[in-house]
């Protein structure tokens, strides 16, 4: 079973000092992660892959496409966060994402009441808090979080969002992605979207080579045949899902953390994608909404996404797409 474990926090909160603890490997000297970087840990037989994601704002989409796929997330509070707003974004994406565990790490084991406050109606209220120098203890309760994370969907009805596209001479083009759900078969065909567009799987192969086993939550690399690099992009979706489509306005069924407003400016992470758009909430059900986003994207019904207001800054939610197509209600007639 593919388990992600993310390593989240402000810039310099030391998720990648971290890191490297957790692999056993010489502290780095680093200023700033732009992206994500991805690591195959195998300890006491338990295998997962370890993600340092990056904490500057500008490079944020990264962290959270990482939330959207992660099974154990870690949130680093760096010894400059504690009194500072900065770390509560994240912690509030954990909430809003699916993930299974949350282990706080910090300078200091007394988290502040703030960070107690936010946890405690969540099915996070018992996360673990440790001190940043408690190692061993770090290490134990990740391993424990990765035995309680479930089984994932599998199956041949597979799908992945796409990070990266490169080229390959003479052999087709290479996407790369965490394989969201399923088993992608080479020789297969996968449909791509937005677009509609169809392409031959030519391999699939682990981006790391220390795991054989592939499934949902692996980070792989894939050839296409019969398609045009201008038709890929990172963002897309590549699977054999017949529910996957295109959309500019989709339902969602959302668990709210701050009431939102109605035609909200919003941006939405879905996939490897973050797009700008606008939020519609339901007068008659309080957690489902319609959303208008800026360009057409690619999604189906149950993929999980986040949702964050624009002005001010504010997570406001995290759930799933219901639904591909929406037609605009008025409020006072708005039914689902």
């Amino acid at each position: 079973m593919g388990v992600v474990v993310g390593v989240f926090g402000p810039h310099e909160a030391g998720k990648s000092s971290l890191v490297d603890t957790l692999l056993g490997n010489p502290a780095r000297q680093t200023l700033l992660t732009s992206t994500c970087h991805y690591y195959s840990w195998d300890s006491a037989e338990l295998r997962a892959t370890l993600v340092d994601t990056p904490g500057h704002e500008r490079y944020l989409h990264h962290a959270y496409a990482t939330a959207l796929l992660t099974d154990v997330a870690v949130v680093c509070i760096g010894p400059n966060d504690a009194n500072h707003p900065t770390w509560r974004e994240f912690v509030e994406v954990m909430i809003g994402a699916p993930v299974s565990s949350l282990i706080i790490v910090m300078r200091g084991r007394i988290a502040p009441p703030e960070l107690l406050n936010l946890l405690a109606p969540t099915r996070f209220c018992s996360a673990k808090v440790f001190d940043v120098d408690q190692t061993d203890d770090i290490q134990t309760a990740i391993k424990e979080a990765i035995k309680q994370v479930g089984p994932k969907p599998g199956g041949f009805n597979w799908y992945m969002a796409i990070d990266s596209v490169d080229t390959l001479p003479r052999q087709g083009y290479v996407v790369t992605g965490v394989i969201a759900k399923g088993l992608p078969q080479a020789g297969s065909r996968a449909s791509i979207f937005p677009g509609g567009h169809v392409a031959t799987l030519r391999s699939v192969s682990k981006t790391d080579d220390v795991f054989t086993l592939m499934d949902a939550g692996s980070r792989v690399s894939m050839t296409l045949l019969d398609i045009d690099q201008y038709k890929l992009r990172s963002g897309m979706l590549v699977g054999s899902i017949d529910d996957m489509g295109s959309t500019e306005f989709f339902e969602a069924e959302v668990q709210w953390q701050h009431q939102p407003s109605y035609a909200a400016e919003i941006r939405v992470n879905i996939g490897t994608e973050e797009v700008t758009g606008r939020l519609f909430p339901s007068d008659l059900s309080p957690s489902l909404a319609q959303i208008r986003v800026n360009e057409r994207i690619a999604a189906l019904p149950g993929q999980p996404l986040i949702i964050r207001q624009m002005h001010p800054p504010l997570v406001l939610g995290g759930g799933v797409v219901t639904s591909l197509s929406a037609t605009l209600q008025r409020r006072q007639e708005a039914v689902f």
